[in-house]
């Protein structure tokens, strides 16, 4: 628990001083920087997942409630440009590893089950915008965009397989200033 304290708080300070260091230490053109740039990051998860089975079925033992616990890792990217008043952002990660497993067979006779579940979790996004106000204190850019979700879990001994995954919509404004 203590690496993951440190590096939250490492992977803080530097998106910190890379967001807001230009803006403090230099006098360039703040919204070229802000506009473009490409990074590159670790990610880390914390899942703690509960399906309340028996809630479902009184048929169901107490042991049939399924839990999984634990810490994925993975690498982000992000590539965010404005050519010509055009935006454009796009983000992406992917994490990979196992959780901590206590429940139950869902078919009878509900045998208890603790172990490891393999996790693969994908999210992107990506924006368009224009920017429509340009000053040089400040921009206003509106934008649309989509993202995906897939969360695929597994059991290590590949009882069960599921998938999950969804699509989704965002719209809005963005307001750089200096």
């Amino acid at each position: 628990m203590k690496k993951i304290k440190y590096l939250i708080v490492l992977t803080s300070f530097i998106f910190t001083t890379t967001a807001f260091g230009n803006s403090i230490f230099s006098k360039v053109d703040n919204f070229e920087n802000i506009n473009n740039s490409l990074a590159v990051g670790i990610i880390s998860s914390y899942v703690d997942y509960l399906e309340n089975i028996t809630a479902l079925k009184s048929a169901y033992p107490d042991h049939a409630n399924d839990t999984e616990r634990g810490v994925i890792n993975g690498l982000s990217f992000n590539a965010k440009s404005v050519f010509s008043g055009v935006y454009t952002d796009f983000y992406a990660d992917y994490s990979l590893g196992h959780l901590t497993y206590d429940g139950a067979l869902q078919d009878p006779p509900y045998d208890s089950v603790v172990g490891y579940t393999n996790q693969q979790i994908f999210n992107a996004n990506a924006k368009l915008g224009y920017v429509i106000i340009d000053r040089e204190t400040f921009q206003i850019i509106p934008y649309i965009g989509g993202g995906y979700r897939y969360w695929d879990r597994s059991f290590t001994s590949t009882i069960n397989r599921e998938k999950y995954s969804h699509f989704d919509v965002v719209g809005g404004v963005k307001l750089n200033f200096a």
